[in-house]
Parts: C-alpha cells; sequence; structure tokens
C-alpha cells in the first residue's frame, strides 16, 4: 500500500484513536481498504458478530485498519449510536471474546473508543495490523435463518483480507500478497537493528554475535563479550545491563506484553527488594506489575499512583495473554480492588480459568478487597507506623530468602502469600482506584 494513502498516517500513528484521527475518518465519507463505515451493530445477533469477525480478521491480515459505527453506510452521514449500542461497542473485551471463539491465533490488541460529533455517538474501532501471523477460521460459524435452517458463514482453514473495500477469502494472489509483507516486515526489522549498530557512535562498544555450538538448530546466538547476558526463549540477547533501571528498560522492550518471555523469579523479587531506590517512569512500572501478576510476585507497589483505567487494561491483558498453566490469583486480586462492575468483568474474560479459582474469589468480596485479602493487623498498643516498620522488615526477611546460587529462585508458598498480604497492606488503594 502506498505511503500516501490520506488514513495511513493516523493508522500508524502513535495514537490511531486520537481526535484528529477520528474526526478525519468521519469527514472522508469513503469506504477502502483501511476503513468500513457501519450504523450499528446488535449484540444479541449472531449473525452480525459473525460478519464483524469477517471485518476485524481481513483488516488485520491485511494492512490493519478502522471500523466505524453510528455511520450510514450508503451515503456515509453521521446518525450517532443509543447509548445502549455505543456500551456494547465500547466493551473491547467483549469483542475480544466473541470474535476469538472463530479465530485462531486469538486477536488481543484491539481498541474500541467512544467519540461524540454534534451531540452524536460514535464508535471507532482501531485494528492493528498482524506482525508476523495470519488470523485464520478455526471452526465453521453459522447463525439461524428465519426458517430455523442454519447459514455457514465461516469455514474452518479459510482466512479473509482486505481488498477494494470489502472483505475477502484469501486467493492465490493474496497469498503471495501475504509472504511479501511478511518479508518486508522482516527486512524492516533486521535493517532497524543493523542500522543501531551501524550508527553507534565511535565510543560506544559493539558486541560480536557468535553461534552457540551447542544448539544444532541454530537458533541461539550468544553475545560473546558479555557475561551478564538475559537468557530469552529461544537466544540469548544482551544489553550488559548494569544499573536496575537498566534491567527493567530491557525487559519491558524484550517482552512488549508476552507472557512467554518475561524475567526470572529472581530478577523480579531482586527489583522488589530495591523498590525504594528503583527510579523508573509509568509505562515500565505497569509492566513490572504485569511481570509479577503472572509470577506470582507482589504487584500492588508498582501500581501506586497509577490511573485505575490504565490498571483495568492491564489485568485485562494480563488475562488475555497469559500463558498456558499461569495461576492468575494474584492477577484477580488486583482486580478486586478496581470494583465490584469489573471485578465481574474480569471473572468473565478469564472463561473456563474462572472455575479454577477458589469459591471464595469467584464473586466480589462483600467485606472489601482490603479485608478479603489481607488478615495483617497490628499487635495491641503497636501504633500504625511502627507495624508498617515491622512489615518492611519482614518483606526484606523474605526477599532476602531468594539465593540464585542455590536455584532458590523465589520465597516458599507461605512466604509468598505473606509477601503478597504485606504488599498489600502497605500499598494497595482500597478506595482509590475507581
Amino acid at each position: 500500500m502506498s505511503d500516501q494513502h490520506p488514513i495511513l498516517n493516523h493508522l500508524l500513528s502513535a495514537d490511531p484513536l486520537s481526535e484528529n484521527a477520528i474526526e478525519f475518518l468521519l469527514g472522508y465519507k469513503e469506504e477502502d481498504d483501511l476503513v468500513d463505515f457501519k450504523l450499528t451493530l446488535d449484540p444479541s445477533s449472531e449473525k452480525e458478530w459473525i460478519e464483524i469477525v469477517k471485518d476485524i480478521t481481513a483488516f488485520s491480515n491485511t494492512y490493519g485498519g478502522y471500523l466505524v459505527f453510528g455511520v450510514k453506510d450508503h451515503d456515509k452521514s453521521i446518525i450517532g449510536l443509543s447509548d445502549e449500542h455505543s456500551i456494547n461497542l465500547s466493551d473491547i473485551n467483549n469483542i475480544h471474546q466473541k470474535i476469538n471463539r472463530f479465530i485462531e491465533p486469538h486477536l488481543g490488541n484491539l481498541r474500541s473508543k467512544e467519540y461524540i460529533h454534534d451531540d452524536k455517538k460514535v464508535i471507532v474501532i482501531n485494528i492493528p495490523a498482524a506482525k508476523g501471523i495470519t488470523h485464520i477460521i478455526s471452526k465453521d460459524a453459522a447463525f439461524n435463518q428465519p426458517s430455523g435452517k442454519p447459514k455457514v458463514l465461516l469455514h474452518k482453514g479459510t482466512f479473509y483480507v482486505r481488498r477494494s473495500a470489502s472483505n475477502h477469502l484469501a486467493d492465490a494472489r493474496d497469498l503471495d500478497s501475504l509472504i511479501e509483507r511478511r518479508i518486508d516486515q522482516f527486512k524492516d526489522v533486521l535493517l532497524n537493528r543493523i542500522s543501531r549498530v551501524v550508527e553507534a557512535s565511535k565510543d560506544s562498544e559493539v558486541y560480536i554475535l557468535s553461534k552457540d555450538e551447542n544448539d544444532p538448530d541454530n537458533k541461539r546466538f550468544i553475545i560473546e563479550s558479555s557475561p551478564d547476558s538475559i537468557p530469552i526463549q529461544g537466544m540469548s540477547f544482551s544489553v550488559a545491563p548494569e544499573k536496575g533501571e537498566e534491567k527493567v528498560a530491557a525487559w519491558t522492550v524484550i517482552s512488549s506484553g508476552n507472557a512467554q518471555i518475561i524475567p526470572p523469579l529472581n530478577e523480579l523479587w531482586e527489583w522488589y527488594g530495591n523498590r525504594l531506590e528503583l527510579e523508573i517512569p509509568e509505562k515500565q512500572r505497569l509492566a513490572v506489575a504485569q511481570f509479577c501478576m503472572w509470577s506470582e510476585v507482589p504487584p500492588f507497589f508498582w501500581l501506586r499512583g497509577i490511573r485505575a483505567q490504565d490498571i483495568q487494561n492491564l489485568v485485562l491483558d494480563t488475562i488475555n495473554h497469559r500463558k498456558p498453566g499461569t495461576s492468575l490469583k494474584v492477577t484477580m486480586v488486583v482486580a478486586s480492588f478496581l470494583g465490584k462492575s469489573f471485578y465481574k468483568k474480569a471473572l468473565i474474560a478469564l472463561g473456563e480459568y474462572q472455575s479454577k479459582l477458589s469459591r471464595a474469589m469467584q464473586s466480589y468480596p462483600d467485606t472489601g478487597p482490603k479485608n478479603a485479602h489481607c488478615k495483617l493487623s497490628p499487635k495491641a498498643n503497636q501504633s500504625n507506623p511502627e507495624f508498617r516498620i515491622e512489615l518492611g522488615e519482614n518483606m526484606e526477611k523474605i526477599v532476602q530468602s531468594v539465593d540464585s546460587n542455590k536455584n532458590k529462585h523465589q520465597p516458599s508458598a507461605i512466604d509468598r502469600m505473606t509477601a503478597l498480604e504485606i504488599d498489600i497492606y502497605l500499598y494497595a488503594q482500597d478506595d482509590k482506584y475507581a
């Protein structure tokens, strides 16, 4: 696609749902390979949800794009949405669940935004282009016709692309285009990494990559001169980090929300032990909190002062992108501090995993999250400041029990439970996340 496409600059910008981007879309008045206008979506209609699966996967498998709701299809006039339809289309977690029933791999990066134009509500959904994957229909999808006879709209094993302002089942030429885009994406990543070395200043240290002789499949390479290399699934990579802040920054970039690639347990506990000395920005604190939720390490210190909406998004992302077998108990403890309504939404996002929670955690705690998940309290005649100091000392002992030299990468289960309670008592904001 030409870089001159008028929508592409908005689609690839830092905020593809900015006010300028949405106003541009509403004035565009034309459907093409990057935008589709729709009057509304009936949340009770299976047929309409199946059609949305086509739309979203077609955009994702091609260049990405926008779905704009509240606009007439034929003349592109802005009609607006009812409050009910606006609420349904703003629930991006529900949209993920509806479309992921029929596709593999699952989508988890859609964004939805309500916008008021001339007192009329519209919803714009942003669909990023898939990178390195293709979303394929994983099972047949059918709806019941008025006659009662089912009609299959999606067939297992097929996939859709966006072409000529509509969705198309992929054919041979689409496969060729898809392969070409994959090659271009790979070239961009490779050339970007090469340029970083070429453009490095003369006094910078450049490490030489070499093949790991113990890996016959040529999937592992090492940086020869760095004893502090960070192990990652399938390869070893090093930024030779010297400070805790550098390690956090490196892991934040490396992982990018991928539960398959997260810091070792002992690293997370070391960061927690040094939490008062580490100076890291909010984005990295959110990343560390997510690492902790996936690893059953206390997360609340890292969430101090962060907006409730950002924490809600983080919790849902942690659920949707968890590694199989990952415990989500700590994640749901965090969810409980975000209010009863959000906790119900998080339970729905869990899907079948909900049954693995304890009975007490399968509903919002009536006594409040702090009372439900933290049983700590000062002794008689002990002031709150004295008790907080004591808790800090107890936490330090738990952190110090981790010793990677003795292959003890995390505290015992009892100590982990105590550490979470201490973290809740000291840092959880019982009534300030809403």
